[in-house]
């Protein structure tokens, strides 16, 4: 990658599936933050700029929904990624139509997955 490597944001409040995904990512050569609940992650949303979130929808104070409303609400534009255990249809239509650029379900994909689809959105 170049020196101006993609910066993500991980909202994730499980602490060993955001340290796996955020070792992951580093490794990749990206620059990684994370945000252990929804208000952490609005508020580095906010004071920072960042290629990509990759959002999980059940976190505590707020969920990833109401982060994906917050950002659109605010008119930030910040592209993100839904991965989630809730993997109900009608969730993955809301977060689709909340803005989020794409929807999976944690169960279901690798860490090499998730980098895949990070470099696909960041387009490293």
């Amino acid at each position: 990658m170049t020196e101006t490597n993609p910066k993500i944001l991980i909202a994730e409040d499980d602490p060993s599936l955001a340290k796996a995904v955020s070792f992951a990512l580093t490794e990749a050569g990206f620059i990684v933050e994370v945000a252990v609940n929804g208000k952490e992650a609005l508020k580095k949303v906010k004071n920072n700029s960042y290629d990509l979130i990759l959002l999980d929808l059940i976190m505590p104070e707020r969920t990833g929904f109401e982060v994906l409303h917050e950002l659109q609400l605010l008119g930030i534009t910040t592209p993100a990624i839904v991965y989630s255990n809730m993997f109900e249809e009608i969730s993955k239509e809301e977060a689709l139509k909340l803005g989020a650029k794409d929807y999976f379900a944690k169960a279901k994909v690798s860490l090499d997955d998730i980098v895949e689809k990070v470099k696909k959105f960041t387009k490293s």
